[in-house]
């Protein structure tokens, strides 16, 4: 009778280590979990926050133009008159060039691509 109850003393023992093991694993998951999620949501709200700071200064810069359309500023051809065209369509790429961010500025507020 004895060796009996020892036995199922160890088989509950077991269970109760491996339940034990289990819920820590998904508490763990769980953890990074929220903190990819919260990481992913302050890009975002930097990258909005960057994105509003380059429309002031855009729409500064502009205020008081009579013409609907910003003033063309003279730029080579090639890759510098591409991110021009960009820039008057109100879209700027989000990536980092030499340390400074581009965001970019499509779908931020209506959620379109990125």
């Amino acid at each position: 009778m004895r060796a009996e109850r020892d036995r199922r003393a160890a088989i509950l023992t077991a269970e109760g280590v491996k339940q034990s093991q289990i819920l820590t694993a998904e508490g763990e998951k769980q953890s990074a979990i929220l903190k990819a999620e919260g990481e992913a949501q302050s890009a975002i709200l930097k990258a909005e926050g960057e994105a509003r700071a380059i429309l002031q200064v855009f729409d500064a810069i502009h205020e008081g133009d009579a013409d609907s359309k910003p003033a063309r500023l003279p730029v080579p051809s090639g890759a510098a008159r591409d991110r021009q065209d960009r820039l008057e369509q109100g879209v700027v790429r989000s990536h980092r060039v030499h340390g400074r961010a581009q965001v970019d500025l499509r779908g931020l507020w209506t959620g379109g691509e990125r």
